[in-house]
């Protein structure tokens, strides 16, 4: 939410035949995925360090965002 300038955050886990998924929906201010270098843009490393972490569990993650529409984040990993 700090960062976002949110004031919604929806998170939703699901949990299907083995599979967890996770998704988090904000109503914040948004980035420019396209026109930007977003690891760099945002000052931090945070998105770097989400994929990073996904990546490490083999899971799917997925983020969008533009600017004033939020950002939508999706995890997903097969537990079996």
């Amino acid at each position: 939410m700090k960062y976002a300038e949110c004031s919604k955050v929806e998170i939703k886990p699901l949990w299907q035949n083995n599979q967890l998924e996770i998704i988090i929906k904000d109503d914040g201010k948004g980035f420019d995925m396209e026109n930007s270098n977003t690891e760099e843009s945002l000052g931090g490393n945070g998105i770097k360090n989400m994929k990073a972490r996904a990546e490490s569990m083999h899971a799917n993650f997925t983020i969008s965002s533009a600017l004033d529409k939020g950002t939508f984040i999706e995890l997903s990993v097969n537990l079996k």
